[in-house]
């Protein structure tokens, strides 16, 4: 995203959301990985096959996780947008206290 659309504190959100991603997509091309080596090892009976399943387990359990914060961190963006975007028009919400 264009930076001119973020202040410096959704600007880094966003860098770190980006840097997640891509580490997330790392993680995720070694599970799809793994995930192949544990099926040609199923089929063949290796005896590598229990610390494949542990590893694929690890790597999508670490793909999980790190797609949670991706989405917690994208909503905290559009949640700060949406605040600026209407305090900028003149909106205000205002929060309703759970009494």
């Amino acid at each position: 995203m264009s930076k001119d659309l973020f202040d410096k504190d959704l600007h880094e959100m966003d860098i770190r959301r980006t840097q997640l991603q891509n580490r997330q997509d790392e993680v995720l091309f070694q599970y799809h990985s793994n995930l192949l080596l544990l099926i040609d090892a199923v089929r063949n009976k290796d005896d590598s096959e229990f610390d494949l399943r542990k590893t694929v387990n690890d790597n999508l359990c670490k793909c999980i996780s790190m797609n949670r914060s991706i989405v917690d961190m994208s909503f905290e963006i559009a949640k700060e947008q949406l605040t600026q975007a209407f305090e900028k028009s003149g909106l205000v919400i205002k929060e309703k206290s759970n009494e």
